[in-house]
């Protein structure tokens, strides 16, 4: 009998003949880079040498990762890495065009102020424009305001949105502590989630749910009104359209048992107004004045003068980065210097 041997793995023979040096090394750039060569039952004859991947991650034939499949399926590194950012750069684009659309009616700027001295036409004496009836809900809504109390942490997965247990001195007298506790535990416990670009959509889901629960399923036990508390009315959450800043506001219902109203606006200067944003390219630093500020505001300084104030101070905020906080802030206070305080300054 004559017994054969065939090559060894990663070698073949493709010539007649038993001697061991016809034999030949497989060649290595017909192959993947994580392969290894594996043995056939009576030799190999020709290449591509049989080859299985060294681990199951791997799939045949170019024992490429899932991930690295999908990348070589649009063209490799380079071009899916081009449409990659071309899709981010899409999708912030639709996000920042959508969020006007998910803000809600409290978050809209109000309907510009009727002008003093206008005349209404008085054929119809039952009748109002719908500009003048909010106008007026709105004069109405600042007049009763008492405080505005903003929610703490940066809203991420380890500190998310919270409410302080202490009540401010501003809303003391027409609150009951022990229930405020209540009612801010009760908040505390439904965390809207950690601001990421890719959830924005789903924390105004969560965000809408919490300002449901405030104006329909919270008995707003926590006021001292009784008509606040029959009519669900005195407590209300919002948020800044870049959700970077949430508040809850409270209001008078003129049953509180208390002598004074709320005092005007020239009185409790100086007031303070939280910048929304992390100084970022889409989140940048922003002054967000809604209806009640800009009710407030009217009271002293006249709404264009307001709207103006706020833009220009938009303008500079936009250039102001995270890491240079020291330097850039000194060009937005030359702006106050130079721009805005002579501005203001005319009106008291």
């Amino acid at each position: 009998r004559i017994f054969l041997q065939e090559c060894p793995a990663s070698t073949y023979k493709n010539v007649t003949g038993s001697d061991r040096a016809l034999c030949r090394q497989c060649p290595a750039y017909e192959i993947p880079h994580r392969d290894v060569y594996i043995a056939i039952r009576g030799g190999i004859a020709e290449t591509p040498c049989p080859y299985k991947c060294i681990s199951d991650r791997y799939h045949m034939p170019q024992c490429y990762t899932a991930l690295e499949e999908l990348i070589y399926t649009f063209g490799g590194p380079w071009l899916f890495g081009f449409l990659l950012m071309g899709l981010l750069v899409l999708l912030a684009l639709v996000l920042s065009v959508a969020r006007i659309k998910f803000v809600g009616v409290e978050e809209l700027p109000g309907p510009a102020p009727t002008q003093h001295g206008s005349q209404i036409d008085h054929s119809f004496p039952f009748l109002e424009s719908l500009n003048e009836v909010l106008e007026t809900n709105r004069n109405e809504e600042s007049q009763s305001h008492v405080h505005r109390m903003y929610f703490m942490g940066p809203n991420t997965f380890s500190e998310p949105w919270h409410l302080p247990h202490t009540p401010p001195e501003q809303v003391k007298e027409i609150v009951y502590e022990d229930e405020f506790n209540r009612f801010v535990d009760e908040i505390n416990a439904l965390p809207v989630g950690s601001l990421r670009v890719v959830g924005m959509i789903i924390i105004r889901i969560k965000l809408q749910q919490l300002r449901e629960f405030v104006r329909s399923e919270y008995d707003h036990a926590c006021l001292r009104s009784g008509r606040s508390r029959a009519l669900y009315e005195g407590v209300k959450v919002a948020a800044t359209s870049d959700l970077m800043l949430a508040y809850v506001d409270f209001f008078l219902s003129g049953d509180e048992k208390r002598n004074d109203l709320p005092p005007r606006l020239k009185q409790p200067f100086p007031i303070s107004l939280l910048f929304g944003g992390c100084g970022s390219y889409m989140a940048p630093f922003s002054l967000h004045s809604d209806n009640i500020i800009t009710s407030l505001m009217g009271q002293s300084v006249p709404p264009t003068t307001w709207y103006l104030f706020v833009a220009g101070l938009n303008a500079q905020l936009r250039l102001v980065r995270q890491g240079r906080l020291k330097v850039m802030l000194r060009s937005v206070l030359r702006w106050l210097d130079t721009h805005a305080n002579p501005a203001l300054r005319i009106h008291g």
